[in-house]
C-alpha cells in the first residue's frame, strides 16, 4: 500500500488542524515569553497583515492566498539595518511583499512555501535581501 503524504488525498480534518494550530501557538508563545531562550520581538500572524516595525521573528499560520507586507527597510532609522526571520508553519504558501518603494532581492515579492523560513536583512534605506 502506498504511503500518503501531507499533500495526498487524505487531508487532515478541521479538528486535527485546529489541534496542531493550538500546539504550535502554545509552543511559540512559550518560546517568545522565555527571555533566556529568545528576547527578540515576535509576532504570530494568521491573515494578510503588515509586519510591525521592530519585529524580529514572525510565525505565519494562516490560510491560502495571504500576503505579509514587510516593514519599511528604513524603519529602524535611516541607514540602520534590521534582521527579520519569517517562518511559515501553515499548510499554505504565503507571499512576502515590501513596503511601497522598497524591494526584496530587487523584486516586488517572494513566496514562502509551507514549513520553511526565510531570513531577511534590510539595508536601512529601501531594500531587503533574503536567503
Amino acid at each position: 500500500m502506498a504511503r500518503k503524504g501531507l499533500l495526498g488525498k487524505n487531508r487532515p480534518t478541521d479538528q486535527e488542524l485546529s489541534r496542531v494550530y493550538d500546539e504550535v501557538r502554545d509552543a511559540f508563545e512559550k518560546v517568545a515569553g522565555d527571555h533566556d531562550v529568545l528576547s527578540s520581538p515576535t509576532a504570530m500572524l494568521v491573515a494578510t497583515a503588515t509586519i510591525p516595525a521592530g519585529t524580529a521573528i514572525v510565525n505565519f499560520m494562516g490560510a491560502t492566498g495571504q500576503t505579509l507586507t514587510l516593514p519599511p527597510a528604513n524603519a529602524q532609522g535611516q541607514n540602520v539595518g534590521a534582521l527579520l526571520v519569517v517562518m511559515n508553519t501553515s499548510p499554505n504558501t504565503v507571499t512576502l511583499v515590501p513596503t511601497k518603494g522598497d524591494t526584496i532581492n530587487g523584486t516586488t515579492s517572494v513566496t514562502l512555501a509551507t514549513n520553511t523560513m526565510r531570513t531577511l536583512a534590510s539595508n536601512g534605506v529601501a531594500a531587503w535581501l533574503s536567503s
